[in-house]
């Protein structure tokens, strides 16, 4: 991820008018199940696991390693499964994109990568090799519940370090820890106050800083497993709810409190000791 260009095209995208925004951003076309059901992908390169249906535009450098690709993530999916405790219980399927122009073309959705109900969507180049764990979390933990964004986004980032991947080279930091990552951008004044995140629905839009607010909830995340282990965790996505609205979000702080027996400011003052920033650090 070019951190530079990505922040001055978040500002520019962000000083456009709320009207024209809606203008030009593409509506997703969210029933990618029912598109690959009518073969709207019939030219794609196909492979199939146990799990996995793959499906990679033919100029797409998966073109030639699907079979490779759908047995890491097979081996990713074992992984999640066991860290969750809960079984995936359905097919997914992969469609890999030669570029964004393609993937946005075809789904209305930029970035790249996206999940949605039992897709996987991904720009697959010679540059861009998203890590296999961040959407196959989504949809793995998705059997647990639907937290707020810090456990939802968090824990997605946290796998993909715990288990060997390496989710800190996309926010420009490859092979840092996300300790390092959060320590760091404190030290240069960037720092999304946890009670803020905590209440975050999505991580993504500017207004919730991603590029700080990501590498925080799972460094957060990583606190909580460790000092409460993953059961905790495990309870915290069935219990929270992801929502906006404040009544829900004051209830999912009492609920934070029942589990992990401190609230969300006692946690914070704790992680951050631990990643050496106290919050009385400057």
């Amino acid at each position: 991820m070019r951190l530079k260009n990505l922040t001055l095209a978040v500002v520019l995208w962000a000083s456009l008018p709320e009207a024209l925004r809606a203008a030009l951003e593409p509506m997703p076309t969210r029933d990618l199940t029912a598109a690959i059901a009518a073969d709207r992908f019939s030219k794609f390169v196909r492979a199939r696991s146990e799990r996995l249906d793959g499906y990679a535009e033919p100029k797409s450098a998966a073109a030639g390693s699907l079979p490779r690709i759908l047995a890491a993530r097979e081996h990713a999916l074992d992984q999640l499964e066991a860290f969750y405790g809960a079984k995936l219980g359905r097919r997914l399927a992969l469609v890999f994109f030669a570029n964004e122009e393609s993937k946005l073309k075809a789904t209305g959705h930029r970035g790249w990568g996206w999940a949605v109900n039992d897709v996987i969507v991904e720009v697959n180049n010679d540059k861009i090799h998203l890590e296999p764990y961040h959407e196959l979390s989504h949809m793995v933990s998705a059997r647990l519940g639907s937290p707020p964004a810090l456990f939802d986004e968090g824990a997605a980032v946290y796998v993909a370090k715990r288990f060997g991947g390496d989710p800190m080279g996309e926010f420009g930091h490859p092979g840092a820890s996300l300790d390092a990552v959060v320590a760091l951008n404190i030290d240069a004044g960037h720092y999304v106050p946890m009670r803020e995140v905590f209440a975050f629905s999505e991580i993504g839009p500017p207004r919730t800083q991603g590029e700080f607010s990501y590498p925080e909830a799972a460094s957060f995340v990583s606190f909580l497993v460790l000092r409460f282990g993953e059961a905790a965790l495990r309870t915290a996505f069935g219990r929270l709810r992801s929502s906006d609205d404040s009544r829900q979000i004051a209830a999912n702080a009492l609920a934070f409190r029942e589990i992990f027996g401190v609230d969300v400011e006692m946690a914070e003052r704790s992680w951050r000791r631990q990643i050496g920033r106290p919050l009385e650090h400057r």
